[in-house]
């Protein structure tokens, strides 16, 4: 995608006034433990500029962004998360990538979001409704051979050990009113 200039002269002499987007990785607790932050002011106004994304539309693609780039913690080299979200509210869709340098990439199946009436909250669970989310790494390291999940939970004997050519799971059956954590 070609990047478009952010047209507003004051957000841009904000944006320049701020350290550099990045991501610091921690480990704790004799490596058990990774912690990721991410700073990404300047990506999350590049996005809305490339995509033309309204307040909503901002607020949602970032989210997706922002969860991307967290992923991508979680690979190296060349490798790449994908975050895809496909739903049957209003939002219909979201698609994102992210590599293992820091670099993102997406977009909204809907843009601008369809909205029936205003929004009243920022809780966005009617404008997404029933869906899936897939998480999927796209390795290109070949000595990679396994790698394991768990949905809710850290427990030593609990881990689902997956062969590395499977690049995709879904996870189907979970209860859509609670939020839920990948391992």
């Amino acid at each position: 995608m070609i990047k478009k200039k952010i047209e507003d002269s004051n957000l841009r002499e904000h944006l320049a006034s701020l350290p550099e987007d990045g991501r610091e990785v921690f480990l704790l607790h004799n490596d058990q433990v990774r912690v990721t932050a991410i700073s990404a002011t300047t990506l999350i106004n590049q996005m809305r500029a490339n995509h033309e994304l309204g307040l909503l539309e901002t607020y949602v693609l970032g989210q997706a962004y922002l969860a991307a780039g967290l992923l991508s913690s979680t690979v190296k080299g060349n490798d790449r998360i994908q975050l895809t979200i496909e739903c049957g509210g209003p939002i219909a869709g979201v698609y994102t990538e992210a590599w293992a340098a820091g670099a993102v990439r997406g977009y909204l199946k809907h843009n601008p979001i369809p909205l029936t009436k205003p929004l009243e909250s920022l809780d966005l669970n009617e404008l997404y409704g029933p869906g899936f989310i897939s998480v999927s790494k796209l390795l290109e390291d070949p000595l990679v051979t396994t790698f394991r999940y768990q949905v809710d939970g850290e427990e030593e004997d609990n881990w689902t050990v997956v062969d590395s050519s499977v690049t995709s799971y879904t996870e189907r059956g979970l209860d859509g009113t609670v939020d839920h954590a990948l391992y």
